[in-house]
């Protein structure tokens, strides 16, 4: 089996690090661009960007570096939002103003504890004396096999629910791997030795794995009524586990300053919004862009991340009459204050995904 040695190094090195356990983040915005928003909530969307800058300086590398994975595997982007939960501000923050015209400054303390930092490291476990013996595998093939199992071995230590997934996903949960001690009978085909393997708890911690078992079937078409499926959790529901109210959007991606409030939405209060659905157009696309007011967002298309309120414009290709699944994540408070819009060619002016292109 092929190793990484960049990645065994990487581990190595964070593992021996003297992280912070504090920080702070200078942060600016521009006013014009959070127009609809109130003083406080830009204040607070300073706060938030603080804390995501300062992620990876408080835990290092290891949260922003990690690598989206398909089939059922956790993605880099729900562990930063579990992680930036526990980030917490000391003191009263500093606003000013900035150097350019129309810009607000912040000054943020962030911290977070020891118990926190602990939570989101790498983890040795040691196998004493573990044990191949499987007379069907050939022997040119018994010491891989034998890995293999060394891996989940040790992923059920923390997880045991995952003692049975497939070797391709072990080995995607494993982040370093060392091996002491071998001793090989080939008369009997038994292969034994010490090892050492470093997992991530976070990661099997907040993992769903898809068995033959336990199968879930996504369908990848749509219905025929147009509209996008809302759901709404609080804001620190990171995980998005716990719904408080749902809905379906019909009318196009055009969202600044529409109001969501209701009796279970209340003014002010912050929530985290999925927005989700298919989209297809008439024509071919070659450039989506996106306009966002609010703390946080990103844009996936087919579970691959296209747009953020960092990354506000990305080259596609999008064909005409082909079903794309879409899922819109933002963190806001009253109104959605986001919109999607495309564009064939670069010549072309954007324009706004219509009620027509989406689909439940």
């Amino acid at each position: 089996m092929k190793l990484l040695l960049t990645t065994i190094l990487f581990f190595t090195t964070l593992l021996n690090a003297q992280n912070s356990l504090s920080t702070t983040k200078t942060s600016c915005i521009h006013q014009s661009n959070y127009a609809s928003k109130t003083l406080a909530e830009q204040k607070k969307i300073l706060i938030e960007k603080a804390k995501q800058e300062g992620l990876e300086e408080l835990y290092g590398t290891l949260i922003s570096s990690s690598t989206d994975i398909k089939n059922g595997k956790l993605v880099s982007d729900k562990i930063k939002s579990r992680a930036i939960g526990s980030v917490r501000v000391k003191g009263n923050p500093k606003f000013y103003n900035g150097s350019n015209f129309g810009e607000i400054c912040s000054d943020v303390n962030i911290y977070i504890t020891k118990k926190d930092f602990e939570k989101y490291q790498p983890k040795k476990v040691k196998l004493h004396n573990f044990c191949y013996n499987n007379p069907s595998t050939p022997t040119n093939m018994i010491k891989t096999r034998a890995n293999f199992k060394a891996y989940k071995q040790a992923i059920s230590k923390f997880k045991p629910s995952l003692k049975n997934i497939s070797d391709k996903q072990a080995e995607s949960f494993v982040h370093g791997f060392s091996k002491s001690n071998e001793d090989f009978d080939f008369n009997k085909g038994i292969y034994c030795f010490d090892a050492e393997v470093t997992v991530l708890p976070y990661e099997l911690e907040l993992t769903e794995i898809v068995t033959k078992n336990n199968f879930i079937r996504v369908s990848n078409k749509p219905s025929s009524k147009h509209g996008l499926k809302v759901t709404f959790y609080e804001k620190n529901d990171f995980d998005l586990q716990h719904p408080i109210y749902t809905t379906i959007l019909q009318r196009n991606l055009w969202l600044k300053n529409r109001k969501f409030l209701n009796k279970k939405l209340h003014s002010n209060a912050i929530y985290q919004v999925k927005i989700e659905g298919f989209i297809m157009f008439e024509n071919d696309m070659n450039y989506l862009k996106l306009i966002s007011d609010v703390y946080s967002s990103k844009i996936k298309i087919d579970n691959k991340l296209i747009l953020t309120d960092r990354k506000s414009t990305k080259k596609v290709h999008l064909k005409g009459g082909q079903t794309y699944r879409l899922s819109m994540y933002i963190k806001t408070s009253n109104s959605y204050d986001i919109s999607l819009l495309s564009k064939r060619k670069q010549s072309d002016s954007y324009i706004t995904v219509g009620l027509k292109n989406l689909y439940q």
